[in-house]
């Protein structure tokens, strides 16, 4: 996720823990790297914290980045090297809300703001505790 994506989610987890602490403290989180090359676990462990306590970051060998790739429905192309072996990754811009059960809740994208993020978040979880309870 471009860094103004993980801008936007920080300030959702902002704002979900400022209007509703008890909701937030239920939410992990998680941002999984496509570039395994790049990335490895403590460079994304500080990328991430960068923009939220809260986040988890994830990432893995090229193998399994393309699994969950595909499992997600997560668009990956890496670009050519240049003549310092620098290289853009173009990707999907995807954020998924899952259940504590791994279950697929909800989905935003980049036309969300993270207010509008907080407040579905939060219709979500009332939604999911409501069916837990009965």
């Amino acid at each position: 996720i471009c860094p103004e994506e993980l801008e936007k989610i920080s300030e959702c987890l902002k704002i979900l823990k400022q209007q509703n602490p008890e909701q937030f403290s239920q939410l992990v989180p998680m941002f999984v790297s496509i570039d395994p090359d790049r990335d490895d676990v403590k460079t994304v462990a500080e990328y991430v914290k960068d923009y939220h306590e809260a986040f988890v970051g994830f990432t893995g060998s090229a193998e399994q980045v393309k699994k969950m790739s595909k499992a997600y429905k997560v668009f990956v192309s890496v670009g050519t090297k240049d003549s310092r072996g620098d290289y853009i990754v173009d990707h999907t811009i995807v954020t998924y809300l899952m259940g504590p059960d791994n279950q697929f809740v909800g989905v935003f994208n980049k036309n969300h703001d993270s207010t509008k993020m907080a407040e579905l978040i939060c219709k979500y979880m009332d939604e999911y505790n409501k069916k837990t309870i009965q």
